[in-house]
């Protein structure tokens, strides 16, 4: 009998650690937006991406879901989304949420990434704010193709007139479009992006930041998964990110690998 007793006990105890070190896969579609995801061509190395925002999922959601991450891409932005939507992939990185992409992507209820809004401009510009609707007359801001607009510049966005640039190195070429003089302004969600880009050009000093109406709070994005995901497990993340969101510095953390890099 205690022989037996033993051999059930052991029995158990393989079966709770096999079961304990099996997690659920989770396809993850990445586009390039370093700081805060950075691929091999922008210089993380080969093998995966690296950055605040895989930090973010490798280090905080995937131990608290009991999931693995398989990072697929990167792939232009808009094909990210396409994924998504067709459940080739099962989450994006990070996501603004707007009203049609909460009609086709459940979001986590709370936020991955956060920081300070902006639009780039060629240091020798006088302003120092994007007040005006009608903006800088008739020359252009760029913007990624399908990408986010905060409510200031997607309301007056026509006024504005702001282009789309699409393409998986859309930050990149928006950025030689503004060293060029080509536009006036450059738009990301995250202006961190655009000044990791004109680092790579060797041209950080001769760009600037400037606000506009809103920009002075912070902008927040969301984990973004598809409705093809097994529920159980789009629920997992969700607490998942719920327990850690606000647990760490995440401009802190953009801000180190920022550094890190452009030494």
């Amino acid at each position: 009998m205690k022989f037996r007793a033993i051999f059930i006990s052991l029995f158990i105890t393989i079966l709770t650690s096999s079961f304990s070190q099996t997690r659920d896969v989770v396809r993850v579609a990445c586009f390039s937006y370093p700081p805060n995801l950075i691929t091999d061509r922008l210089g993380a190395g080969p093998g995966r991406p690296k950055g605040a925002i895989v930090q973010v999922w490798e280090n905080y959601i995937a131990p608290e879901a009991g999931i693995k991450i398989e990072w697929i891409g990167p792939y232009p932005f808009t094909r990210a989304m396409a994924m998504l939507e067709s459940g080739e992939a099962d989450a994006i990185q990070h996501l603004s949420r707007t009203p049609d992409r909460t009609a086709r992507f459940i979001f986590s209820d709370k936020p991955v990434m956060w920081g300070r809004q902006g639009i780039l401009v060629l240091k020798s510009e006088k302003a120092r704010e994007l007040s005006k609707p009608e903006g800088p007359g008739n020359r252009k801001i760029a913007m990624i193709g399908d990408g986010y607009l905060a409510p200031f510049l997607l309301h007056n966005k026509k006024n504005l007139n702001i282009i789309e640039v699409f393409g998986e190195d859309a930050g990149q070429k928006i950025v030689r479009m503004l060293l060029s003089g080509r536009i006036w302004g450059a738009y990301f969600t995250f202006p961190d992006v655009l000044l990791y880009y004109a680092a790579l050009e060797r041209r950080l000093d001769d760009v600037k930041v400037i606000s506009f109406p809103g920009s002075d709070s912070d902008e927040v994005t969301y984990a973004a998964m598809s409705k093809k995901l097994d529920p159980a497990i789009t629920r997992r993340i969700n607490s998942a990110i719920t327990k850690v969101s606000g647990t760490y510095n995440y401009p802190g953390m953009t801000r180190k690998i920022f550094n890190e890099i452009n030494r």
